[in-house]
């Protein structure tokens, strides 16, 4: 198994394979869209840590709701001692009714994190409430692709006050 910057890099490379062999429908109401994105995560000790991850969007366009799910993959800078970071966040979305190229949204969720390694022994797991912000491309240029960019607050008891920014690529499937 693939730890650390292999890792990093391997979850990288698979995730623009993967958007490079897909190719989406055109829709004018997105429904279901996948993507990956990175991640820069700064906590309380205003530590910067690097991930990627892919990111499952399932929408209602009727109501501008969407469920977010997302995977990130960290390695952070443990010094001599090796450790990862592990997070699967669920947010639920809610876009602003605007018709224009830009597609605001704000939302709020839960992250749940697994921490790997001999520097967080002790407290492996944690659960953060996220409050979110973003803003996506949208409109008859990106309806297949649409790039994106968001910013995160997350409160949680071992690692309070992270704030995290988020961009990548939405390609909708459906």
């Amino acid at each position: 198994m693939l730890r650390g910057s292999g890792r990093f890099f391997g979850l990288s490379f698979a995730f623009f394979t993967l958007g490079a062999f897909l190719t989406p429908v055109s829709t004018t109401a997105q429904i279901v869209d996948i993507g990956g994105h990175f991640v820069a995560n700064m906590d309380a000790r205003e530590d910067v840590t690097w991930g990627v991850g892919p990111r499952l969007q399932l929408s209602d366009p009727m109501l501008g709701f969407s469920l977010l799910l997302t995977y990130d993959f960290y390695s952070p800078d443990c010094g001599t001692l090796q450790c990862d970071l592990d997070e699967f966040g669920l947010d639920l979305l809610w876009s602003l009714p605007m018709p224009f190229l830009l597609d605001p949204y704000l939302g709020a969720g839960l992250a749940f994190q697994k921490w790997e390694g001999r520097a967080y022994e002790g407290k492996e797991k944690d659960t953060a409430v996220t409050f979110l912000a973003g803003i996506a491309l949208q409109g008859s240029t990106f309806e297949r692709f649409r790039p994106f960019i968001e910013g995160k607050y997350q409160v949680s008891s071992d690692f309070p006050n992270q704030k995290v920014i988020a961009g990548g690529i939405l390609l909708s499937i459906l």
